[in-house]
């Protein structure tokens, strides 16, 4: 699944690489790395038919270095934490959820609660496909933990406002870690990228093993994330 994943992000990169009349200003803004890249543009998704017959578009350095570019601008980072993220806005707003509930009247808290879970399920059924790595993935894990407890202490009548607060207080340590991991995650992409799409684009590339297109892509991108997880 994590190889899909990384094959479908890849694929989507590099579409969006190869469009010469798009504003490069857009960057990855509305996740443009999701597969609704393949699914609104026929002329490019035309060049990666797994018919051997057609024409098979490379990549270069220079489509390497804008995809570089462009996952480095999608994640804001302060103080080694990501603050935002381009296209992931629920990942604000659940930050927003546990504001809130620090200052949601006793009698108000289930339904804030709820609203919290609505918005983490949304969170964790559209991560960024670049986001997808085990670090990252373990970090939103331990955030869920903490909020399915908090739910489950939150239930009972007898709990009281201190050990709810206290319990809130686990959930934002978590998403605080969260918040590093994906930091840390950007920081390794940037730095290991050129290594990582060096492998991917010669994989990618190689029209002469006989391979069907869909092949080179899962391929190029399991070396791609081996690359990135060796370094």
């Amino acid at each position: 699944m994590k190889n899909y994943i990384l094959t479908t992000a890849l694929l989507a990169m590099a579409l969006t690489a190869c469009k010469t009349n798009e504003d490069p200003s857009d960057g990855i803004d509305n996740n443009a790395m999701d597969t609704a890249v393949m699914n609104n543009d026929d002329n490019d998704t035309q060049q990666f038919a797994t018919n051997d017959q057609e024409p098979v578009r490379r990549y270069s350095n220079e489509d390497a270095q804008r995809l570089r570019s462009d996952f480095s601008n999608a994640v804001a980072v302060e103080n080694d934490r990501a603050t935002q993220v381009k296209g992931w806005t629920v990942y604000s707003t659940v930050n927003a959820d546990l504001e809130e509930l620090r200052n949601t009247p006793d009698e108000k808290v289930m339904t804030s609660t709820q609203q919290l879970r609505a918005d983490y399920n949304i969170l964790m059924s559209t991560i960024p496909a670049y986001l997808m790595v085990d670090d990252v993935r373990d970090a939103i894990a331990d955030v869920n933990k903490e909020i399915t407890e908090f739910e489950k202490e939150v239930a009972i009548p007898t709990t009281t406002r201190k050990e709810n607060m206290e319990n809130l207080e686990e959930i934002q340590e978590a998403y605080d870690d969260l918040a590093k991991e994906i930091a840390q995650a950007r920081a390794k992409y940037v730095d290991n990228q050129e290594d990582a799409m060096e492998e991917y684009l010669e994989e990618i590339n190689n029209i002469d093993d006989k391979k069907t297109t869909m092949q080179r892509y899962e391929d190029a991108a399991v070396e791609y994330n081996e690359e990135l997880d060796s370094n």
